[in-house]
């Protein structure tokens, strides 16, 4: 069998050593990385969820729902 090296960031094998040290459980994930609602999933988001209305002009046509926020149309 031929061993392979991976290499790997220095921060998660600096944490992999911290880790492997301690008596704590083993963590991939740095602990100063939370995983929440806040910014890092709003840096995700990318596509349009509204365009230009044909009637008042305003991006507030909403395409999957076929209705302006701004001036209902069509109404």
């Amino acid at each position: 069998l031929k061993k392979t090296l991976v290499s790997l960031p220095t921060g998660i094998v600096r944490n992999l050593r911290r880790s492997l040290s301690s008596s704590e459980p083993l963590s991939v994930f740095p602990a100063s990385a939370p995983m929440g609602k806040g910014t890092g999933s709003f840096g995700k988001r990318r596509n349009k969820t509204h365009t230009l209305c044909v009637r008042c002009g305003r991006r507030s046509f909403h395409l999957q729902k076929s209705r302006c926020s701004a001036c209902a149309f069509p109404a």
